[in-house]
Formats: structure tokens, C-alpha cells, sequence
């Protein structure tokens, strides 16, 4: 079924593009539209959406399919092509230029790089972009800025990537800026309003140089009340009158010589005085229409000027901004019967061309910091006419600014018209070379940042418990790495040798380092690792254990090296060298570049054993972006861990290396048995879960009936897991032999196995119900468990409820829950085990927490289940757990609002309903109940 249903899409979207290839336009969107109902999660699709757009000229449309691809797929090359190709389109040629650096210097196929090394070339030789690459631009600089007010900074980014590697941000989210952040050595926060507020609460801020450019409005707010001045190296204004107003305000929240008057630089490129220029009657006004703008008062002005000469025209460009002023001015313009004297001006493409036919330029606003409009009108020739706001003497000429109705209407019948001194007067005070020599001397005092500030942090966390033995030699190797932007952070397990002491001695003498340090030992070092990764400043961030090392001093560099040339991976590995307790080298492990389902297939058929080691380079946001901590599962949370990152897309190279070395002795974790077998067995289950067949068993041929493809998977994995179980109880399981190991208690491996061993009962029961096909193989290994366990029926072990001495633990049940296995079995089980009082609910959560993969969605189902038998106290319990876990699980949210209208509490009710996203249309009288 699922082979049939990926054999239409892939036939539809073959359609869609034959449509598209014949302009068939209306058909391919008909199809494009129905394709979309049923595979909403197919990036393929967005990017023929898009491509759909952009050949009928709908280029906003276009980026919004786009953006919904992305989505999806962030890595799509023809998502990413179509996003830079509208960028180019809109003029954005830095956005663009970005997009194709990045997709020409990745992993792409030869083909794809070729096509964007090409795209970036064309904008290169037409001037649009300087191609300054990693290895030549000075500094990496973000300019981050909300949408729709970056258009004064548009510029100096342009001219700052001539010689710096540039990225404009235009964000709508925190990620999107901490993404920005974490890139940059230098960030440039436009507008301190709430991009900059969430900018500098991010803590990987802190070892950036931070500039902030203040324009105006938001000394009228109390945004930058709520900014973290101590993290801005330079706050700057655009006017004094600012400033003075900004320290009125809020104090001395910043320190005065922190802050410097920029003001704002007109590019003259952009505009032209007209061949032959003379003075006409047509006045222009250009900006939004709102009360600072003072178009009643201009209008009241003009009306005036009228009265002495009817010959004039005002044409204002702009758009309207509220509906109550845009209402006074339009009736205001009937009143004083100025129909056919004021023309408003719609969006132009070619603001200097219009200006071409004008004489004046006016600014009649009640409140200014600079009015960009009029420094482009006075480069296009034309005489500026400016109202008296604050400091407008101080930016513009003293002659042409008027106060009242008299001296606008003197400016401006005044027959002197000089077209030459008006640009003059604009380029030799706000040319954007006067600006840009400013903004470097800004950057000068930068070059004293050191190559380990640039350098993107690099967070590594250890986790230790009675290494004292191996603790100077694990922390040498850190602090002796020739990379120094480092952040240690060590996580102690309640350590009972003197470990603890020793590591806080170091974390006096060396101020990179921290330790921290837990109430009680947790028993193994995934919480430790966890704690590490939500605490990590840096941009990267590599876990130890703390018998762990470097083996090259230029470990860290070399890592970081292969991640910061390709913008799209998330983790770099290498091979591992292999010591004993003396630190004599005596294997090596090496591995390979690997994908995704390569690192399912081989972890499964190694029975649980993972091929990609997790010590290595990770990108810190991808584990953020995507909601993940570090798995606890015993001896193998690192397989798991791997599996999930895979599974969400983490993008991987291999550096082959043996740049650390890793300690094999008795005392090392993967050594304890019990916990082996039962993180292994989880790692399995999370696979047959969490993955097709086709992927975990590549070499079968899996074309054939559902009835016989169900068979063959059980038959398979049945054959697999039994394997897994000889390993184990013949005690030949350890990765590497060492002959003078001890030996395990043959009674207590049965009782360590006996879940996989009812597993193998489970799925071979499977086997024998749907064929007979495989009856000789499955008897031969169900007799030979049955000898093993000195059984006597054929099918005591075939489902969940079993005899007192071979029950299921409850972490089996839980898995159940977890892997959607026999679920309402499981949950019966559980609850039987709660209502007896087996089982108590503060156990079930901690071991939900400690042993299962998605603690939240069990509790939930549980909780669930538990409200069904009107065992309400508890399911609030669990529900409420759940929601401390993962406040985001929809499933989660709806049942505490369900349980809480129930409850008679709809404003409880209404805070979880509020943050569902997807609303049940059953539930909709109760949402609408509760005002949601």
C-alpha cells in the first residue's frame, strides 16, 4: 500500500510538471491543489507551487510557498534556488547572493553547485554583490531587522559585503535570530525595538560585538526599557535630540560614550538631476500618511499658498496608515475643495524618474530623527521645503525651513531654484561614502577582537563520576587544545571519590569552566548530558565522558574547520582511538561518511549496536530547533540520541581522524549487562516504531501482498532478535573480547532476557498466524526458549498477562505504550497495576522519565485512559507531568482543557484550548464556551 501510494505521488507530480512545461497553467494548479490535500508534507510540491507562481508573476505568492517548503525541507535545493532567484527579482541581491554562496559550496550534486556558482557569478559581474568568501571577508556581520523596516539598512549592507561577509536577517521568530547570532562576530541590531529585546536576552550575545542603531519611535515606547544594554557594545542614534530624549527617558541605562550620532546616508547612485532642470509647480511629498506626518497641516499650507498662486499641484506618495486619519484628510481635501490639486501617488518602481518632473520636496512632519525623503529629493534637484520639527535646523539648510503658512509659501515662491547646490548640500554631509567612512571607524576599535572572539563558541560538556584517576589527563587535553573559545561545562554525578574537589579547583583557576553537580546519582550520564546541551552559550557543543580525551590538540579547530565551510551540517565526527586504563593506545575505531538509513539499517542488524559514534561536533541550534534532548536509555543513550537526530534530518561528515581517545575498561557503562539488554532492546523497538522495512531489511524485496509482507517483517526481525538473544545468553555480546573478563551468572542473563524473550513469543505468534510458510524455523527457536526457560505450554508467553514469575516489568508496558504496541493491553496492564496499588503514580512518571522515549506522549496516554475509568485526580496528575515535559503536545493541551472545562474551570480551560493548533470541529462549543 505504501509502495502504491508513493507510485502516484510520484506520477502526479510527473503531470504537474508536464503542465507546467506547456503552460497549462489553470490544470497544473487544479492538480497542484488536489496533489497537496493528501501530501501536504511534500517539499517537492511547494517548489512546483512556487515555480507555478513565478511563471504567472506572482512573486509574493511564490515566497510563500517557498517559505512553506522550507519548512519541511530546509536543505531543498530547489526550494533554496527558487528563494534566491526571488530575492534577485526584488532587488535583494545580498539575500540572493547568500543563498547561492551557500547552495555552491555544499554538499549539493556537482550539477546543482554549477547552476548556483553560475547564478552568483551573473550577480558578481553586474555589480550586485562582492563574492567575498570565508577565507576573505574580515568579519562575519548580521544585521538583524523585523520585516518591513529594513529599508535604511538595505545599503550599508550592500557596501559592507565588499569587504565583510554579510547576512541581512529580516526575522519573525527567536530562532531566526539566534541563528543570525550565532553566525556572526559582529551583529547589527536595526532598530531597538522587539527583535533587540529578544537579541540580547540570547545568551550566545554575550561573545559577540553588538552594535544598535536607534532610529526614533522607540524612545516613544518602553521597549528599550527591556533591552540588556550590558550585553551593546555601541548604542547609535541617528539624532542628537534623540539621544538627549533616550537618557530623559530611561536614564542612564547605557553609558554615554557607548553611544555615537550616525546620521543617515542617500546614496547618490540612485538619483540624477534631470537634463535642463527648471523650476515647475508641482510639489512632491513622500512617506507613509499618518499623524506624525502632518498632512493636515501641509494641506492648511498649501491651501494657503493657493490663494496667491492656483498653478500648484501636491502629489503625495505614500500609503495610508490609519483609516480614522486617512477619513479627516480626505474630507479635509473636500472641504477646502482641493480635488484637483492634491494626487495621491501609489507604490513607483522608479522613485527618481518620478522625481524628475517635480520642484520641491517637502517634509511637513510634526516629528522627525532625519526624513530620508528629503535628502533623495535634493540629490534629484529639487528645493527642500521643511517644517521646524526638532533639530531640523541642525540636518538641514537654515533657509528652508519654515515655521508657519507665510514662510512655506515664501520658500517656495521665491524664484531662487538651484538644482546643483541642493545635491551639494546632501553629498557633502549624508553621502553614503560619508556614512560608511563613519561605520568603519565604528568597526576599527573591532580588530581587537581576538581570533578566539571570532571564533564561534565551542561548548564541551563532560560528565563524571569517580574518575579521579583520568580527571587531569580528560582536562589537560581541553585546556591544551590550540582552538580557545571554549566553554566547559562539568556535570558531577555524585561523585564519592574526590573528583568533585579536584574539578572545582579547576573551575577556580580557569574562569571558561563550570561545574555543576547533582543532589544524587542518577545512575548514568545521559541527565548529565541533557543538563550540558540545555545550558551550552556556544555554537557547537562536544560531549565527553571524563575518561575521555583529546588525542590532537588540533582536535576542536579541525572539527570546527569542516561544520563553519558548510552552513547546511549539524555534526562533524572522526575516528576514535582506543585506550586502556595506562592511556596505551590499543585499537583504533574508524568509521565512515554514512546517511541516514544506512545508520538505521546497520544499527538494527548489529543488533542495537550503534556505527555513528556521538563523539563528535554538534551544531547547538539543530538540537534546539528540532526539540531534542539527549535520550536516557541506559548503556546505549547515544544510539538512540543518533537514531532521533537522523530522524530529523541531521546533516553529517566524517573527518577521518583519531582526534579522541576513548577508554575501554571494566568500569565503563556499556560493561553492565542488565542495562545493555535493556537499552539495546529499546534501541530495536524504537526502529521497528520509528522506521519502515524497507530501510531496517534494504535487501528484501519487500513488492509483494500486505498479508505476506507482514509475515516476512516478523519473520525477519523474529530471526534477528533471536540472534541478539543467543549473543547474550552465551555471553558473547561485548564489542571487543577480553579474555580476562568474567564470566555472567547464567540464571541471572535469564532473568535479564526475559523480555526479549517475550518479544520473541510475541512477533513469531505473529509469524504462525498469518502463513505457514516459516512453521519449522519459529517452533525450532520457540522449543528451544522454552528448554531454555523450562517451559511447559506452547503459548504461556503468547500475550502481555503472564504467570507471577515471568510477568512483564512495567518499563515492558510502558514501552508498549511508547511503541504503540498492544497499546490497550499495555494501558490495561498499567492500570491494573496502579488500582491494585503495584504500582504508584509518582513511580510510573519517574520511570516514564528515566527509561522511555517520549515520557510526555505515555503520560498522556495513560492519563487518558485513566480518566476514561474516572480515576480523575490521577489523570490530572499525568496530564499535568506531561504538559511540565513538553508544554507543546497537542494531545496534551486538549486533554487539560478537556479535564478542566469538565472541572468547571473554562479560564484554565481557555489558557490550554488557546495554544491548540489544530481544533477539533466537535469541540467547538465548548472552545467557543470558553472564549477561545
Amino acid at each position: 500500500m505504501i509502495d502504491e501510494m508513493q507510485e502516484l505521488r510520484r506520477e502526479t507530480k510527473k503531470n504537474i510538471g508536464t503542465l507546467l512545461n506547456n503552460q497549462e497553467y489553470a490544470k497544473a494548479e487544479q492538480l497542484l491543489s488536489q496533489y497537496l490535500t493528501i501530501a501536504s508534507d511534500d517539499p517537492e510540491a511547494f517548489s512546483m507551487q512556487a515555480v507555478l507562481f513565478i511563471w504567472q508573476g506572482m512573486p509574493d505568492k511564490a515566497m510563500q510557498a517557498v517559505a512553506a517548503g522550507l519548512a519541511i525541507d530546509q536543505a531543498n535545493f530547489d526550494l533554496l534556488y527558487n528563494q534566491a532567484y526571488l530575492y534577485e527579482q526584488k532587488k535583494e541581491y545580498s539575500q540572493a547572493g547568500a543563498i547561492y554562496q551557500r547552495l555552491a559550496g555544499s554538499l549539493y550534486s556537482q550539477e546543482q553547485r554549477e547552476r548556483a556558482e553560475q547564478s552568483l557569478g551573473k550577480l558578481a559581474e553586474q555589480g550586485f554583490i562582492n563574492t567575498v568568501t570565508k577565507k576573505t571577508a574580515k568579519y562575519k556581520i548580521a544585521v538583524i531587522c523585523i520585516k518591513g523596516l529594513d529599508s535604511f539598512i538595505h545599503d550599508i549592507c550592500r557596501e559592507l559585503s565588499k569587504i565583510h561577509m554579510v547576512k541581512k536577517v529580516i526575522v519573525s521568530n527567536q530562532r531566526e535570530i539566534y541563528e543570525a547570532i550565532d553566525w556572526a562576530d559582529i551583529v547589527w541590531l536595526e532598530w531597538a525595538n522587539d527583535s533587540t529585546i529578544a537579541a540580547t536576552e540570547y545568551r550566545g550575545i554575550t561573545h559577540k560585538k553588538v552594535l544598535v542603531r536607534l532610529h526614533g519611535y522607540e524612545v516613544f515606547t518602553d521597549m528599550p526599557a527591556n533591552i540588556k544594554w550590558n550585553v551593546v557594545d555601541k548604542l547609535i542614534f541617528v539624532a542628537e535630540h534623540k539621544r538627549d530624549l533616550f537618557f530623559s527617558q530611561f536614564g542612564e541605562i547605557i553609558a554615554r560614550d557607548k553611544t555615537c550620532i550616525l546620521r543617515n546616508g542617500v546614496d547618490s547612485n540612485n538619483f540624477s538631476i534631470a537634463a535642463n532642470k527648471t523650476k515647475n509647480k508641482n510639489i512632491a511629498c513622500i512617506g507613509n500618511i499618518n499623524y506624525r506626518k502632518g498632512i493636515d497641516l501641509l494641506l492648511q499650507f498649501f491651501y494657503d499658498l493657493l490663494q496667491v498662486d492656483p498653478g500648484y499641484t501636491l502629489y503625495i506618495r505614500g500609503t495610508h496608515q490609519d483609516l480614522r486619519y486617512q477619513i479627516a484628510i480626505e474630507h479635509m481635501i473636500q472641504e477646502l475643495k482641493l480635488q484637483n490639486k492634491v494626487v495621491f501617488v501609489g507604490r513607483i518602481p522608479d522613485i527618481n524618474d518620478w522625481l524628475k518632473d517635480m520642484s520641491f520636496i517637502v517634509s511637513s512632519s510634526l516629528e522627525e530623527s532625519f526624513h530620508y525623503s528629503v535628502g533623495e529629493g535634493m540629490l534629484a534637484g529639487l528645493k527642500p521645503v521643511v517644517h521646524a520639527w526638532k533639530e531640523s535646523r541642525g540636518i538641514w539648510p537654515e533657509e528652508y525651513i519654515f515655521r508657519n503658512s507665510a514662510e512655506f509659501r515664501d520658500i517656495i515662491l521665491d524664484n531662487r531654484y538651484e538644482p546643483e547646490k541642493y545635491r551639494k548640500f546632501v553629498l557633502e554631509r549624508y553621502s553614503l561614502p560619508k556614512q560608511m567612512e563613519q561605520i568603519y571607524k565604528l568597526l576599527k576599535p573591532f580588530p581587537g577582537i581576538s581570533r578566539a572572539d571570532r571564533d564561534p563558541m565551542v561548548t564541551i560538556g563532560i560528565t563524571n563520576f569517580n574518575a579521579i584517576k583520568y580527571l587531569d589527563e580528560c582536562m589537560q587535553s581541553m585546556l591544551s587544545q590550540t582552538y580557545k573559545n571554549l566553554e566547559i561545562i562539568i556535570v558531577d554525578d555524585q561523585s564519592t571519590d574526590s573528583s568533585f574537589k579536584k574539578l572545582m579547583k579547576y573551575a577556580k583557576k580557569y574562569k571558561q569552566i563550570r561545574v555543576l553537580q547533582h543532589s544524587e546519582n542518577s545512575g548514568s550520564p545521559d541527565l548529565g548530558r541533557r543538563e550540558i546541551i540545555a545550558q551550552a552559550q556556544g555554537k557547537y557543543f562536544m560531549l565527553f565522558d571524563s575518561d575521555d580525551f583529546f588525542a590532537d590538540k588540533e582536535a576542536v579547530t579541525k572539527l570546527v574547520r569542516v561544520v563553519e565551510e558548510n552552513e547546511l551540517l549539524d555534526y562533524a565526527y572522526c575516528d576514535l582511538q582506543i585506550v586502556d586504563e595506562k592511556s596505551t593506545q590499543i585499537n583504533c575505531w574508524h568509521f565512515a561518511q554514512y546517511d541516514a538509513e544506512q545508520v538505521v539499517r546497520e544499527t538494527f542488524q548489529r543488533g542495537g549496536s550503534g556505527i555513528l559514534t556521538m563523539k563528535g561536533l554538534f551544531k547547538t541550534d539543530f538540537f534546539k530547533r528540532n526539540n531534542i534532548s539527549y535520550l536516557s536509555n541506559g548503556t546505549a543513550g547515544d544510539t538512540l540520541t543518533s537514531l532521533l537526530c537522523m530522524q530529523k534530518g541531521m546533516q553529517i561528515k566524517y573527518l577521518g581522524e583519531p582526534l579522541i581517545a576513548y577508554r575501554q575498561h571494566q568500569n565503563n557503562f556499556t560493561f553492565n549487562l542488565k542495562k545493555r539488554i535493556d537499552s539495546i532492546l529499546t534501541v530495536l523497538e524504537y526502529i521497528v516504531k520509528n522506521f519502515s522495512e524497507t530501510v531496517y531489511f534494504s535487501e528484501y524485496n519487500w513488492n509483494i501482498s500486505k498479508e505476506n509482507r507482514q509475515a516476512n517483517k516478523f519473520y525477519l526481525i523474529a530471526g534477528l532478535y533471536y540472534k541478539v538473544f543467543r549473543q547474550f545468553y552465551e555471553d558473547n555480546w561485548k564489542p571487543w573480547n577480553n579474555k580476562d573478563d568474567e564470566k555472567e551468572n547464567g540464571e541471572e542473563i535469564k532473568q535479564y532476557l526475559i523480555e526479549l524473550k517475550n518479544l520473541l513469543f510475541e512477533y513469531s505468534q505473529i509469524v504462525l498466524d498469518a502463513t505457514d510458510c516459516y512453521d519449522n524455523d519459529i517452533n525450532l527457536m520457540r522449543e528451544k526458549l522454552k528448554s531454555i526457560y523450562e517451559l511447559a505450554g506452547d503459548n504461556l508467553i503468547s500475550n502481555v498477562r503472564l504467570p507471577n514469575e515471568f510477568t512483564v516489568s512495567n518499563k515492558f508496558l510502558l514501552r508498549r505504550i511508547d511503541n504503540e504496541i498492544k497499546m490497550r493491553e499495555a494501558l490495561g496492564g498499567i492500570f491494573e497495576r496502579l488500582r491494585n496499588g503495584i504500582l504508584a503514580i509518582s513511580e510510573l512518571i519517574e520511570l516514564a522519565n528515566q527509561y522511555i522515549i517520549y515520557p510526555d506522549q505515555v503520560l498522556n496516554n495513560i492519563g487518558a485512559f485513566l480518566f476514561k475509568q474516572n480515576y480523575i485526580e490521577d489523570a490530572v496528575t499525568l496530564f499535568t507531568e506531561a504538559y511540565k515535559i513538553n508544554s507543546m503536545n497537542q494531545d496534551v493541551l486538549l486533554n487539560l482543557g478537556i479535564i478542566s472545562y469538565k472541572l468547571g474551570d473554562k479560564q484554565t480551560a481557555k489558557k490550554y484550548f488557546t495554544e491548540v493548533q489544530n481544533k477539533p470541529e466537535n469541540l467547538y462549543a465548548v472552545f467557543q464556551e470558553c472564549e477561545v
